[in-house]
């Protein structure tokens, strides 16, 4: 009795691959395409956080910000950089720091409450296409703060027409927000302190016109805008 040869499956006549082969090799191709994906993936990542800890790298850590001896006006210019670039992150801790080394500053306090307020809104923050926070909670948290701190700047305003500037941006946070009524008594609170103060009236002015005619707020004239018994 013979006994069987070991090795290699015998080949068909034509010296073609046996089809277990075939398939076999064909299977190794996408496997292979696969690999090769996931591996330029891994490289783009890593290359990614690299940039993104080389960037981190170059901000302030918290504490280490140097407001030490700096006027205010050369915090507000500080501060007013980053809110240039839209980095409202770096200038809340810029305004933050700033406080502290200052406290009860009124334009210091109001730089912080914008920082808040900003980051809350702007849309190319971390999330392209949405506020900067990612839900509604977060947003209004940090409106919150916002207001908390304008309440603080105006409990320290030294005069009629700063605490006017306060409560006019008070409105502008509402109208925001999408309050207009809550605005309208900003603007009437702020032009009370202290009449005539421009900007007050110009956002009160909008606003009313807006309510008698949201379709065409500039066609409203000062007789439909008079107030009627």
């Amino acid at each position: 009795m013979k006994r069987a040869r070991s090795g290699p499956p015998a080949r068909p006549s034509g010296g073609k691959p046996a089809p277990a082969q075939r398939r076999s090799g064909a299977l190794a191709r996408p496997a292979l395409m696969g690999a090769v994906v996931v591996g330029i993936a891994l490289a783009a990542f890593g290359w990614w956080r690299l940039r993104a800890a080389t960037e981190r790298s170059n901000v302030p850590r918290e504490g280490a910000i140097p407001v030490a001896g700096m006027t205010t006006e050369a915090m507000l210019d500080s501060v007013r950089v980053h809110f240039e670039r839209r980095d409202w992150a770096v200038a809340l801790r810029w305004a933050h720091e700033c406080n502290v080394s200052a406290p009860g500053t009124p334009s210091l306090l109001l730089n912080e409450a914008l920082a808040w307020h900003n980051f809350a809104q702007d849309p190319s923050q971390e999330w392209p296409g949405r506020p900067a926070s990612r839900t509604s909670l977060d947003r209004i948290e940090m409106e919150k703060r916002a207001f908390a701190l304008l309440d603080s700047a105006e409990a320290v305003a030294t005069g009629p027409e700063e605490w006017a500037n306060l409560r006019r941006w008070r409105g502008t946070q509402y109208e925001v927000l999408g309050l207009p009524l809550d605005a309208l008594l900003s603007y009437d609170t702020a032009l009370q302190r202290s009449p005539g103060y421009r900007p007050a009236m110009e956002r009160l002015s909008w606003l009313q016109r807006v309510i008698i005619d949201p379709a065409d707020p500039k066609g409203v004239t000062a007789e439909k805008s008079r107030p009627h018994p």
